[in-house]
């Protein structure tokens, strides 16, 4: 039910956030049940721009949701700013993201991709705890979808602000 609820919530957020583009700003909403009815709890949320490259176009247009939880962080990518989110591949798989962070250190983050789309953070990971602890640091991230699967070639670069 959990689970369903989140799915919800994600819905009202894409299309709150979809249709006013604010851009490097945290906000909070609040999630809805299956009715459409407010179930107390909320999440953070933000867009950030950025590219994607691969065999097909160079620098598009990328808007990217990431979505805090609070025990865990969800980022989804829309090539060409539009909705379906991007999959990193036909399966669920764990792969490394890499991030640049304020000082210029390059660091590296086992994430999981949901074959539904997106990069999921849970509390036990490294990323997690790196964005827990940065608050207010402008970091950037690269997502290589060859890292999580053999069949694509896509390559994903934005600019976040944790907050």
């Amino acid at each position: 039910m959990k689970k369903f609820l989140l799915t919800m919530g994600l819905a009202a957020i894409t299309a709150i956030t979809f249709g006013q583009l604010t851009y490097n700003e945290w906000q909070e909403t609040i999630i809805v049940d299956e009715f459409g009815d407010p179930t107390g709890e909320t999440v953070s949320y933000a867009l950030f721009e950025g590219t994607f490259s691969n065999s097909a176009t160079t620098n598009s247009e990328l808007i990217v949701k990431v979505i805090d939880y609070g025990e865990s962080i969800l980022i989804e990518l829309y090539e060409y700013g539009r909705t379906p989110g991007a999959s990193m591949g036909y399966s669920s798989e764990w792969g490394q993201i890499s991030v640049k962070r304020a000082d210029g250190n390059v660091e590296s983050y086992r994430a999981f991709a949901p074959d539904s789309g997106g990069l999921y953070f849970r509390s036990k990971d490294d990323f997690y705890d790196m964005f827990r602890s940065s608050g207010g640091e402008t970091v950037k991230v690269i997502v290589k979808e060859s890292s999580f699967s053999d069949y694509g070639n896509s390559v994903y670069v934005f600019t976040m602000l944790i907050p």
